[in-house]
């Protein structure tokens, strides 16, 4: 533990071993690419795309696993729990639901219409203008999050080398669209496996280094009870409280259930698989594996206050920020365990870059298909597209690199990274929800939703961001010790006698009397509100323009709805069951009308018999 009074210029920083087994890590990843880009050309969309629909359960799930950790799980979610509290932490236990959530009610029916990306899901089911509207919506959020994903690990090495930001920024951009570009989806895919491994092995490695010098699970217990870090249950109902059971349940849950369901990345894995039973396996062991990376990440944070308990580094001003603790916490910890941390750190930059990588191979295929296809003279061979793919993910790289210096002016890394992805999700993730759930939604209904759901969060979001900014919006960080800084050793014996309980803050958050009330609203709730404003308009829409032309006996009024297939799986037997009732070739129509896919051969033998 570091000496009261140390400057922050003299903190812990990489050894030869360290510097060693990091740069092993990086040259493994960019080894992947060479394989596949060079022994194992990816010489069509197909193959770039989707990895020639043959993909195995282990890497695929791995993949996905990996493509939804981020170096903002591993470093910042442990850094939330020392800072604000326990809350962050519930996100461990919702892995499982979400994936059910996914395999029973979206799975089946993206792998059943077997289209190249999910948004070509929303031209079929409403129109093109849908489409490409969402296609906008993830562009726009994709360029918001990535810089965020990458600034977090060059924020890591930053902290145990003292190179600058600036100076690592362009060398993990370059490895990254490297691998990206020359491998496509198979070196995405078995480089997110390779890193994942590393990650969670070093993470593992860190807890037990960590638990004798906190007196064992008993003594981290106590410190983490005592100083208000195992206050889960925060039931306050209030929506301006930056994390509550609620806030952080109900904004997580729709957050990863929009990734792990409907984004562009994760359906396009599903469906590099070559059946909807190996998809299903592959989502059941990503729950498994959701669950542990956050359960990892959780007991990082309770371990990192309990190691810290009574000399807090922030307020010794050993550490600057709470989102450099966690490389500050693994450096401390591993002193005497050489080249542990440059492999943590490693496994940092590869929980970012597999993020990176997996939304720059989906987001050039959404370019490339809804943006560049349309628009050139005739349509290029497989090759010309592999190729355009690769020019896509290039440029995307370079925007990249100079949108990182615009993240690092902009404060807490969680909170940003839940704000500007706020904006666009709500209204992405809601038009699926119309388009899967309710039957009667249509394009104006969707279209209106979407509209009014992004123009609504983009003032909240904004606003929020600002009055964070300016300090009309604060967040207080809950108390901490320093009475221990003197201290020549770590405390790692059990305390004989209770420890002082630390006061906590009943309500953490603070805001100037006259700041707009939307604008006091906890980052955790802005995809909720965003899904509920594109749900709720939409459909309201959707049913003013079926009751009018009900009324006026025009077609697509209530009678004519979309083809079942095209709905999640329980509603689709509703929808099948309504359509029979009423018979006159309904469903034909509706397909014609919805551009739905076409009816299978036994389907149109039963109907005309």
């Amino acid at each position: 533990m570091e000496v009261e009074g140390e400057p922050e210029h003299q903190a812990l920083r990489f050894g030869a071993l360290d510097y060693s087994s990091f740069v092993v890590m990086m040259l493994l990843s960019a080894l992947v690419g060479v394989y596949y880009g060079f022994f194992k050309k990816q010489n069509s969309m197909s193959d770039y795309f989707l990895g020639g629909r043959s993909m195995g359960v282990f890497p695929i799930a791995m993949s996905l696993i990996a493509s939804n950790i981020s170096g903002v799980s591993v470093l910042v979610v442990p850094s939330d729990m020392y800072t604000y509290g326990p809350q962050i932490a519930l996100v461990a236990v919702l892995g499982i639901p979400v994936v059910l959530l996914v395999v029973h009610f979206f799975l089946p029916t993206f792998y059943d219409l077997q289209y190249e990306s999910s948004y070509e899901y929303l031209e079929h089911r409403f129109d093109k203008r849908i489409r490409t509207l969402s296609s906008v919506f993830y562009t726009i959020g994709s360029f918001l999050y990535m810089p965020i994903v990458m600034y977090v690990p060059c924020l890591a090495f930053h902290q145990v080398s003292g190179v600058d930001v600036q100076i690592i920024n362009p060398v993990t951009c370059l490895i990254c669209v490297f691998y990206t570009c020359l491998g496509g989806l198979r070196a995405v895919v078995w480089t997110d496996a390779l890193q994942l491994v590393s990650l969670v092995l070093a993470s593992v490695v860190i807890i037990f280094a960590t638990l004798p010098q906190v007196g064992g699970l008993s003594g981290a217990w106590d410190r983490a009870a005592a100083g208000g870090r195992l206050d889960l249950f925060n039931m306050d109902l209030d929506p301006t409280v930056r994390a509550t059971f609620w806030n952080v349940v109900f904004g997580e849950s729709f957050y990863f259930l929009n990734s792990l369901a409907v984004a562009p990345s994760s359906v396009q894995r599903y469906l590099s698989m070559p059946t909807i039973g190996a998809a299903k396996r592959a989502a059941y062991t990503l729950a498994a594996g959701f669950t542990i990376t956050r359960v990892l990440s959780c007991a990082t944070g309770t371990l990192m206050y309990a190691y810290y308990f009574d000399c807090d580094p922030i307020a010794q001003k050993v550490v600057s920020h709470s989102d450099k603790m966690v490389p500050h916490f693994v450096m401390d910890v591993a002193r005497d365990l050489p080249g542990l941390s440059g492999i943590f750190i490693a496994g940092v930059f590869s929980a970012s870059l597999s993020t990176v990588s997996s939304i720059l191979n989906t987001l050039a295929g959404t370019v490339y298909k809804d943006f560049i296809e349309g628009w050139l003279p005739k349509k290029p061979s497989e090759q010309q597209a592999a190729i355009y793919l690769k020019g896509i993910t290039l440029i995307q790289g370079i925007a990249i690199f100079f949108l990182v210096m615009v993240v690092e002016k902009l404060g807490s890394i969680l909170e940003v990274a839940l704000s500007l992805t706020g904006m666009t999700t709500g209204a992405t993730f809601g038009l699926f929800l119309l388009g899967m759930f309710v039957p009667w939604a249509e394009s104006v209904g969707a279209l209106t939703g979407a509209s009014a759901s992004l123009g609504f969060m983009s003032v909240v979001t904004l606003g929020n961001l600002q009055a964070k900014h300016s300090g009309r919006l604060r967040y207080p960080m809950l108390p901490t010790r320093t009475d221990g800084c003197n201290a020549t050793l770590t405390n790692t014996t059990a305390p004989s006698t209770p420890l002082p309980v630390l006061p906590t803050l009943a309500s953490r958050v603070e805001y100037d009397e006259d700041l707009f009330p939307l604008f006091r609203i906890s980052p955790f709730l802005f995809v909720v509100i965003g899904v509920a404003i594109t749900v709720t308009v939409g459909s309201a829409v959707s049913a003013l323009v079926r009751a009018v032309r009900t009324r006026r006996g025009q077609k697509g009024g209530f009678a004519d709805l979309p083809d079942p297939e095209m709905f999640s799986p329980p509603v689709g037997r509703a929808v099948r069951r309504r359509l029979a009732g009423a018979g006159r070739g309904k469903r034909e129509e509706a397909v014609e009308m919805y551009q739905a896919v076409p009816l299978k051969a036994d389907d149109v033998h039963s109907q005309a018999g």
